[in-house]
């Protein structure tokens, strides 16, 4: 599973880019079904769209889920050169830091 953010100047003509993922939703906390969480969200710096979104923690059993953020442009666009290009950040994590 991974998640992915479409844009559309005019409506009409869409362009998807992948944000985050794959990542492995059968390690998902099961609540009824496997549950990622509610917390998810789109907000935006100036012309760049943060989505804010929750994924798994591949490996990681003890803490199966983090909600993370992530700056959703294009790479050669001024805005994502403004802030260093895509950024990948775990919301309330340890780490935090560019995404390759």
């Amino acid at each position: 599973m991974g998640i992915a953010f479409s844009r559309s100047a005019d409506g009409i003509t869409w362009r998807e880019s992948r944000v985050a993922g794959p990542f492995d939703l059968a390690i998902a906390p099961n609540a009824g079904g496997l549950f990622l969480g509610d917390y998810q969200a789109l907000t935006s710096i100036g012309a760049v769209f943060v989505p804010f979104y929750v994924q798994t923690n591949n490996g990681n059993l003890s803490n199966r889920t983090d909600v993370f953020a992530e700056l959703a442009t294009m790479a050669s666009s001024a805005a994502a050169q403004a802030f260093g290009g895509k950024v990948h950040r775990r919301i309330g994590g340890a780490a935090t830091g560019p995404r390759g």
